[in-house]
């Protein structure tokens, strides 16, 4: 059931394609996207006047500087990563300046034979790879406008050289060929690279430090400057609060910033190895860099420690430092912890699929008499292989869980397409794999992963209530439960300021279409979001309560937490200047922007607290818009109209995931 494979070609002279691609983080809740942003922006003129003043304020601010939403997720199973929305207006912002600069942006990242993925040229096309099809669903206009976005969207307004990932990397003809030449690798990091790097070091990267120094104050280059330098300087600042120190983590756009500073460093290292150790690079050694992870293969270790004590001294100019407690030294064979577990885990692929596809026949699934054993050995022999390799389940949970759950979509999908399997076959085999898969979620958590998950948990209970209806309460109570009961450890992490559990959040909306009695407790639900209450947990709880019973308390709670976000006390009082300044300053964060924008083209929140917000927000955007009690079902219809992060109704998640999947994730 997968669509050919093919080239999608992408529209160059679309300016706006950098906002479904380069200025949001790739981890997010699987039901937010740039979509509605995107599709509004396109419209323009043909909006709805309310719509069209929201996309108005947008445009006419994207110039200031904003606060971005920041939160925090696993970064592994002890330690987190924050992670940063950009506001709107700031993205719009990147856009014009990739439009201005993007020549410039390639120009500047072509320096360096050590970078191994850095921007080629502007994307032209993308390669789409599989992809599931639903059977078919008749939907006024969602089939264009899927086409639409697919037109836009690739994994980067730009095409790379080099490499999508690290692993295919170490997977190549050139890794092999540099094992044949080197005896030694070294592979480290730069330590909180993206949050020690000073912006305005851009110029020294791209003009030198001295002539920066020499030149150019720092109160003349920063203020007006009009050129590359100033402008990109301009746009990450006000992007991140005019912060100096760090840039936001997430958007492409940094990677980009980054890689231009890195660069910069590739060059003098290979200068001063040479002049001061007179080792000859592509002789002596050679250097592999993807974005902030370094990979020296060396003729030995008085080589390896020669460039590395350059590398560091080069990073030290910028204030960045090498992570020499996580360095990993390796002589020939280059096997590393990674490639030896990954290894080993395909044998143990083999053993299932071994036990579950029939050889005799294909399409046919063989029965497993006990589930629960059968997950047991599958865990255990998972199990025996991080102990081999430092105890570390994070070495193989987003190859094991990414792997597992293709094999369930296709035991379901094998079911569907009429193949010679029994019922018992596919439940049997189908828990098994789920229970694996569960764990390794539960002991090695990550956004990537979840969402992989939740892609095959949509994929299997389409497939489910489509052809295994008998199946369908026991399968339903078994993800819910599966779900409720998902623990991360150590817990206290989950107290952490920002945090957002991006993986529950993600699999509970994945099941946010099963039937009430399928669906969480309130309770639960209350238990997990007061810990968190910021934007992506307050939309993804709306998204999945709806207008579902059962949830009268929780809904209340939400109503008043967003009050408190959005709506100034004693706002009634105030007069219609003094009020734009306050709401003025609520709508410079990010998250407030997001939610308000989100929550006016909600049909699910209660009707007294959207008609304070319309009655509040729109005569900001426009004072020309009648909001009178007369006009407000007509502007409240107009709002609802169309969406921007988060579509309410008539979504495919599965579309969303397949996009999602084309994004880097940090």
């Amino acid at each position: 059931m997968a669509i050919k494979k093919g080239f999608v070609n992408l529209d160059k002279k679309d300016n706006l394609r950098p906002v479904l691609t380069d200025t949001a983080p790739g981890d997010t809740p699987i039901a937010f996207s740039n979509d509605g942003f995107y599709l509004n922006l396109r419209k323009g003129a043909a909006l709805p006047p309310p719509l069209k003043a929201m996309t108005d304020y947008l445009v006419r601010n994207k110039n200031n500087s904003f606060k971005p939403y920041k939160y925090k997720i696993f970064k592994n199973d002890k330690e987190l990563r924050t992670l940063s929305l950009l506001h709107p207006s700031s993205q719009l912002m990147v856009c014009d300046f990739y439009e201005k600069y993007s020549h410039e942006i390639v120009g500047s990242c072509s320096r360096s034979e050590f970078s191994i993925r850095s921007p080629n040229k502007i994307g032209s096309s993308f390669f789409e790879g599989k992809s599931y099809k639903q059977k078919p669903i008749k939907e006024t206009g969602i089939d264009t406008v899927e086409e639409e976005l697919k037109l836009k969207y690739a994994s980067s307004y730009f095409s790379y050289r080099g490499y999508s990932r690290p692993h295919s990397f170490f997977e190549s003809e050139e890794y092999i060929r540099f094992e044949e030449l080197y005896s030694e690798l070294n592979i480290i990091d730069v330590s909180h690279c993206f949050s020690s790097i000073y912006t305005h070091s851009l110029a020294w990267a791209v003009e030198g430090k001295e002539f920066t120094k020499k030149y150019m104050s720092s109160k003349t280059r920063f203020t007006g400057g009009k050129s590359f330098v100033d402008e990109f300087d301009k746009c990450i600042r006000n992007s991140n609060d005019r912060e100096t120190k760090s840039i936001p983590i997430g958007p492409e756009v940094s990677r980009i910033f980054a890689e231009i500073i890195l660069q910069d460093v590739d060059e003098k290292v290979r200068e001063r190895v040479v002049s001061k150790f007179g080792y000859k690079y592509n002789e002596d050694y050679v250097v592999r860099r993807y974005v902030d992870d370094y990979f020296v293969f060396s003729r030995g270790k008085e080589v390896s420690e020669a460039v590395l004590t350059v590398v560091s001294s080069e990073l030290s100019i910028y204030g960045l430092f090498l992570n020499r407690d996580k360095s990993k030294c390796y002589s020939r064979p280059f096997s590393t912890d990674i490639s030896n577990a990954v290894t080993k885990c395909k044998d143990i692929l083999g053993f299932v699929s071994g036990e579950i596809f029939s050889k005799e026949n294909i399409g046919e699934l063989r029965y497993i008499k006990r589930p629960k054993r059968f997950s047991k050995n599958i865990i255990d022999r998972l199990k025996v292989v991080c102990a081999d390799h430092g105890g570390n389940y994070s070495l193989i949970s987003g190859y094991i869980i990414s792997s597992l759950s293709s094999i369930a979509s296709s035991i379901s999908g094998r079911y569907m397409e009429g193949g010679e399997v029994s019922f018992n076959s596919s439940k049997n085999a189908i828990y098994a794999i789920f229970d694996v898969i569960f764990f390794m979620m539960s002991v090695s958590p990550s956004v990537a992963s979840s969402s992989k998950l939740s892609k095959s948990l949509l994929i299997v209970d389409h497939n489910i209530a489509n052809c295994m209806i008998g199946f369908l309460p026991d399968w339903r109570l078994y993800v819910v439960e599966k779900v409720k009961d998902m623990r991360v450890s150590p817990l206290p992490i989950h107290d952490s300021d920002g945090f957002v559990f991006l993986e529950r959040i993600n699999l509970s909306m994945a099941t946010h279409a099963f039937d009430p009695c399928f669906s969480f407790k309130e309770e639960s639900l209350t238990h997990s979001i007061k810990r968190n209450n910021s934007y992506f947990s307050l939309i993804s709880l709306v998204f999945y309560i709806k207008d579902k019973s059962g949830y009268e308390t929780l809904r209340q709670w939400v109503s008043e937490v967003i009050r408190d976000k959005l709506v100034p006390e004693g706002w009634g009082s105030l007069g219609r200047g003094e009020l734009n300044n306050l709401l003025g300053g609520i709508l410079s964060y990010s998250e407030n922007i997001h939610l308000l924008y989100d929550l006016l083209s909600c049909p699910y929140i209660d009707d007294d607290l959207a008609d304070e917000l319309i009655k509040i927000y729109v005569p900001l955007f426009n004072k020309d818009i009648d909001v009178s009690e007369q006009s407000l079902e007509e502007c409240k219809r107009q709002l609802r109209s169309s969406y921007w992060f988060v579509k309410w109704e008539d979504v495919n998640l599965i579309k969303l995931l397949e996009r999602s999947e084309l994004k880097p994730a940090y």
